[in-house]
């Protein structure tokens, strides 16, 4: 004899487990959403002190995108708590359906620990990791596919509940709640209020003063620099050992001559190397500029820069019986 699968309403789950279930996910669902934002900003601002970087500011803001994808997963998480206070019923009439619960009462917690585990260890969401050039952008890479994670995590809830009862207006009207919550979490700054003391428009202006400034930077170390070493000796005719080649006295003295998309060295030999000028911290990332006195210049950080003068922070790579690394600070002056 067929079995029919009792309809799930309030009365079978508690009407009192029913609503408090309800509120144990929206807490939960608003903790994790915290906890998530929270990592991936505090990353980023310990990694920025760690390295001795300016803290960036855009570093600091999650995109619509994340901002959504966050809400989401944090809403459908915050749904296994509601399932598995739902299921929590010790004991039912029927041996088989009684196991049944308890399966589910136990899967919806091993997935809620399993996935914020899982994003707690790996800061999957909005940690880019692009200091070097490398990291994952989920938007730009994987587009809408990060979405089914909150899809997969909600249907799962569902799924062996569904083999106990008939469940069909329930899925739908808790999907329906899952994702309106979701989109109210998306919109929630608290945390971003908590860290940097800012608000979305103060981050956002904070920023626009950040581009201006590296834009004025970027046009600002156009032009032909001389180190402070350097300049006023134009009437030296022999420069240190060793001697230029005949042909190259006229770069006497040394000079980097910088242009939007390349620098160059003149000296006893003139290299030229593409750059990236960085934005978040102003630092200049060289293709091994091979210069005669230091060897390969890999990396510029601008402390300070005018119309006339720039300090820079410079990490080369020189040959002294073996090949090290070193760091040394100079002053360029612009010659016009």
């Amino acid at each position: 004899m067929r079995k029919i699968k009792p309809i799930l309403t309030n009365k079978k789950i508690g009407v009192l487990r029913f609503y408090c279930g309800i509120l144990l996910g929206i807490g939960y669902g608003f903790l994790v959403n915290l906890w998530f934002k929270v990592l991936d900003y505090g990353f980023f601002v310990v990694f920025d002190m760690l390295n001795h970087y300016s803290i960036a500011p855009d570093g600091l803001l999650i995109s619509a995108y994340n901002s959504f994808l966050i809400g989401l997963t944090s809403s459908s998480l915050g749904f296994c708590f509601t399932m598995y206070f739902w299921t929590s019923r010790p004991l039912s009439e029927n041996r088989k359906i009684t196991f049944k619960n308890r399966f589910a009462h136990i899967n919806t917690i091993f997935m809620f620990m399993l996935i914020l585990f899982v994003f707690t260890k790996f800061l999957t969401f909005s940690t880019l990791l692009r200091y070097d050039g490398f990291g994952i952008d989920l938007d730009e890479n994987y587009g809408y596919l990060p979405f089914l994670l909150p899809v997969f995590i909600f249907l799962f809830n569902w799924s062996t509940t569904s083999r106990i009862f008939k469940s069909g207006k329930f899925i739908m009207f808790s999907g329906i709640l899952v994702i309106a919550y979701g989109m109210i979490l998306a919109k929630n700054q608290r945390a971003n209020i908590w860290i940097t003391g800012f608000s979305i428009e103060e981050m956002n202006e904070r920023i626009n003063q950040k581009e201006k400034e590296s834009k004025l930077i970027s046009e600002k170390i156009l032009g032909r620099w001389t180190e402070e070493l350097w300049f006023g000796a134009e009437n030296i005719n022999i420069p240190p050992p060793p001697a230029a080649i005949q042909t190259n006295d006229s770069i006497w003295p040394p000079y980097y001559e910088i242009s939007k998309d390349q620098i160059k060295h003149f000296f006893l030999e003139i290299d030229s190397t593409s750059y990236i000028l960085e934005k978040r911290d102003n630092v200049i990332t060289l293709n091994n500029l091979r210069t005669n006195l230091i060897g390969y210049q890999k990396k510029w950080r601008i402390l300070s820069i005018s119309d006339t003068i720039m300090v820079i922070e410079r990490g080369y790579n020189k040959y002294d019986r073996n090949w090290v690394d070193g760091i040394d600070t100079l002053k360029l002056i612009k010659k016009r």
